[in-house]
């Protein structure tokens, strides 16, 4: 009952890591896609909307003229410069509202393609395939983390079963707080420095601790222990 109750809890927790990590990589892979394809629809939109520019600046004279010549037509009369100049300026008036509308529309129209396209085309298909890898990948880094936690926790027992022995609390302490004489080990273990050199000698032979002889007086050094997975 209990086996399945710790079943269950690592189950649990492996799909809250998995859940965790999915939305991680999800924004750190996936979210670009978006950003890339609207990028690039206002990469359109702008070079639209320069190219459409420069045909109205260069038809804009030609527009105003014909506009003007109309009006004179079909008033039947001759206006004077005040009178034309003030018709100008409500035909410019009129094609920058025009314009502005038309510009709006055009970008209105390339961004809803975009996204569109986004959807129907290769763009949707690759994300689908990123989707599926970012999921597996999820789910193995949380099975992983939580059999790493698992044999820290068996680690942290089996290392309690060593300090048992006297000679591996010396590598513990070694490993705990850096290189130590041997001084410096028997005050610590409370043992005489004949005692605490026959610990370390035997480490030594074990290759779980090494010796400095370049300082003076000679330190010793961790260098594995029984009870850690990762040396």
């Amino acid at each position: 009952m209990n086996r399945n109750n710790e079943t269950n809890s690592g189950s649990k927790l492996i799909e809250e890591i998995e859940k965790d990590l999915y939305s991680e990589y999800y924004g750190k892979y996936l979210s670009d896609i978006g950003i890339i394809v609207e990028e690039a629809a206002d990469d359109v939109v702008s070079l639209s909307t320069r190219k459409f520019m420069d045909v109205i600046n260069l038809e804009r004279q030609k527009l105003r003229e014909s506009f003007l010549n109309d009006v004179i037509f079909y008033a039947g009369k001759r206006f004077n410069k005040e009178d034309l100049s003030a018709l100008a300026e409500i035909f410019d008036n009129h094609l920058s509202e025009i314009i502005s509308l038309a510009l709006t529309a055009m970008a209105d129209a390339i961004k809803g393609y975009y996204k569109y396209r986004e959807s129907q085309t290769m763009t949707s298909k690759f994300k689908e395939r990123i989707e599926i890898v970012i999921k597996e990948l999820a789910r193995k880094e949380a099975r992983l983390r939580v059999a790493e936690e698992m044999l820290k926790g068996c680690s942290e027992m089996e290392k309690e079963n060593y300090m048992r022995d006297p000679m591996y609390r010396v590598l513990a302490l070694l490993e705990e707080k850096g290189p130590m004489t041997a001084t410096e080990v028997a005050s610590e273990i409370r043992r005489s420095e004949a005692t605490a050199r026959r610990y370390l000698n035997k480490l030594i032979s074990m290759q779980m601790v090494s010796k400095d002889t370049n300082q003076r007086p000679c330190v010793y050094k961790f260098v594995r222990a029984p009870w850690r997975r990762d040396l």
